[in-house]
């Protein structure tokens, strides 16, 4: 075989070879995009904020649990009532919330494709940082985005303040 002819040879396996690595590094960008769906259009955006709600509140057994990492939106933003605030590392790795039990009424929300705000009333018994506080209903606010696959919180605003 000529220089010439092995040296284009050579190439060409070199070129597929690259194509096929590319290939491999791709495919699970593109297997993870197509397992992306877009956001389930809501005719009750209420009832499933109540239920997006209800699972933050149940998640937060004071601990961080693995469920609750998965749940949060690596964007997510707490306000208190009080003033403190938290980013998602701060809260899962500072504050504890232990909520033992809650009713959720008054629920209202609105969609915009990925995005769903849910305002409602919460009735909690409830300790932050071991501080109680109040039982009576106080107003919050969720906001959670769709992420392709799940709702996610990611930003929450509870207006209960300590006993």
């Amino acid at each position: 075989m000529p220089t010439a002819r092995r040296a284009r040879t050579a190439a060409l396996l070199t070129a597929a070879l690259v194509c096929a690595a590319l290939a491999c590094t791709a495919a699970p960008a593109t297997a993870a995009r197509s397992a992306a769906k877009p956001a389930p259009v809501l005719k009750k955006p209420a009832v499933e904020g109540k239920k997006l709600a209800a699972r933050f509140l149940t998640l937060l057994k004071g601990t961080s649990t693995p469920a609750l990492k998965a749940f949060l939106s690596p964007a997510f933003l707490l306000q208190r009532a009080d003033g403190t605030s938290a980013t998602r590392s701060e809260y899962l790795a500072g504050a504890v919330t232990n909520v033992k039990s809650f009713v959720i009424t008054d629920v209202k929300a609105t969609q915009q494709g990925g995005t769903l705000a849910v305002r409602y009333t919460a009735e909690t018994d409830q300790i932050v940082d071991g501080v109680a506080y109040k039982r009576t209903p106080a107003p919050r606010l969720s906001t959670f985005v769709w992420n392709g696959r799940a709702w996610t919180l990611i930003s929450h605003a509870n207006f209960n303040t300590p006993q």
